[in-house]
């Protein structure tokens, strides 16, 4: 078992920068990534092969997001701090 006590720096993403016409572009793709050395883990992401890309949305802006997903199985565009208006909410 590798020693848990192992420091690597934390990969924070960057930025996505918006497209014309207010679009956004997320890409499922695997990777491998190295938590421990000399270690490689499988990994998901999107626009990158760990984590996720990263937006800030103006209130009230509107926007369109394209997923494209290159992982050769379906997946789930999973996001946190978005409302979506929809018929129970």
């Amino acid at each position: 078992m590798y020693d848990s006590k192992r420091e690597n720096e934390l990969a924070i993403p960057n930025k996505l920068e918006r497209e014309k016409d207010v679009t956004y572009t997320f890409r499922a793709t695997k990777g491998t990534i190295e938590f421990f050395d000399e270690v490689e883990t499988i990994t998901y992401g999107y626009n990158g092969s760990f984590l996720r890309a990263n937006v800030t949305i103006e209130k009230d802006k509107k926007i369109k997001i394209k997923l494209e997903n290159d992982l050769g199985e379906e997946t789930i565009f999973h996001r946190h701090g978005l409302e979506v208006a929809g018929e129970h909410v």
